[in-house]
């Protein structure tokens, strides 16, 4: 019988998050990262609080990523190459800056912050947006085009560009 502690890690990993009160998928999400991110050989290391300004979103992603960051600094690849789901909804973040580092994401969940403004016009493979609950007074989505689901509701939006986003199914 062949024996296995990748399944251990990741319910270990679930674990502390329970524990800690951040959400377990958080971690389980970045254990996911493919080894290709991390054996690049053109390594560009980037400052951890010049990159994430904002102390409460640069908590959670050294949280997440807190097996890749070395004396604050991480791989740049390693986080333009995550995909999947981003979750930093409810953190009282005030300054997005360092989402744009996350070009691969499918998902992203950044409701209930203080956001004034979302830059996400890299970010093509985006599929599903939830910014409800910020403070975004316009959203410029023309560069999304596989986005199929969008929440905006509850911001101060007097602007929302979703010109070309022909998958788009639902909007709140």
């Amino acid at each position: 019988m062949k024996r296995t502690t990748k399944g251990i890690a990741i319910l270990l990993v679930a674990y502390m998050g329970l524990s800690t009160g951040i959400s377990p998928l958080v971690n389980i999400h970045a254990a996911q990262i493919s080894e290709t991110n991390t054996k690049n050989k053109d390594v560009e290391l980037i400052d951890m609080e010049l990159s994430f300004p904002d102390a409460n979103f640069r908590s959670v992603i050294s949280y997440m990523f807190q097996n890749y960051i070395q004396d604050g600094k991480i791989d740049k690849a390693i986080l333009s190459g995550y995909g999947g789901s981003l979750n930093i909804s409810g953190w009282d973040i005030k300054d997005g800056k360092g989402i744009e580092l996350f070009e691969s994401i499918t998902e992203l969940n950044c409701a209930n912050n203080q956001f004034a403004s979302l830059d996400i016009g890299k970010h093509t493979k985006l599929k599903s947006l939830n910014c409800s609950g910020n403070q975004l007074v316009s959203l410029d989505l023309s560069n999304n085009t596989e986005l199929t689901k969008l929440q905006c509701n509850q911001n101060q939006l007097t602007t929302l560009n979703v010109h070309g986003l022909s998958a788009l199914q639902t909007l709140e």
